[in-house]
């Protein structure tokens, strides 16, 4: 009877021993995909906020944009572009990562890729807004300066006209006509100015 008891306690064992090991192996084969998806995570949290930070230092060279004289405005945004291109970068490299999340948080990391290429991409918009608008602004300050410019010289050379005719001796009457003539020329010019003045706001208030 004793040796039947020491039997059936060595089959126990037995089994128990192999249901261990069994379960051992099945945990090794698990070992490499949760190794993985830990080593991703460790990745791509880190990748995540240091997109985040990046997003938030654009976000304050946007704002020094519009306090930027002339000379520097240029290097602003060139500095705010670098940064957005090196952003992209980086969500490129967080876009792999999370297709290698397992599948019950992959969808989940995507949506996170997803919002972080959405506010990157309104930063790049906001920019190009910013540079359309100087661009105007700039436009439309050379061509005030061009047309001042025009009418000191247009000034000018009536002055010189009068200077002339009194020298050649010529008569009030042709005089007056010469005058009324460049009168009518300058409200001319002065039309000119405001309506290309009109167009240019037309064109800034429903084209940007």
């Amino acid at each position: 009877m004793e040796g039947l008891y020491h039997q059936t306690n060595n089959a126990s064992a037995a089994e128990g021993s192999k249901s261990l090991s069994l379960r051992a192996g099945r945990v090794s084969v698990r070992s490499p995909s949760l190794l993985l998806a830990t080593s991703v995570r460790k990745q791509a949290k880190p990748a995540r906020l240091g997109i985040l930070k990046q997003v938030h230092e654009v976000q304050s060279y946007m704002g020094r944009l519009e306090t930027s004289d002339k000379e520097s405005v240029h290097l602003v945004e060139n500095e705010i572009q670098a940064r957005i291109d090196n952003i992209f970068s980086n969500l490129e490299r967080l876009e792999i990562l999370s297709s290698k999340e397992p599948p019950n948080k992959r969808q989940n990391a995507k949506l996170r890729v997803d919002q972080l290429k959405y506010d990157v991409q309104h930063l790049q918009t906001a920019l190009r807004n910013f540079q359309h608008r100087r661009y105007i602004r700039e436009q439309q300050e050379r061509q005030r300066e061009e047309l001042l410019a025009r009418t000191f010289t247009t000034n000018g050379t009536h002055k010189k006209i009068l200077d002339v005719a009194n020298m050649l001796g010529l008569s009030n009457t042709v005089m007056r006509l010469i005058e009324k003539r460049a009168f009518q020329d300058k409200y001319f010019m002065i039309g000119g100015m405001i309506l290309t003045c009109v167009i240019m706001f037309l064109v800034v208030q429903y084209l940007t």
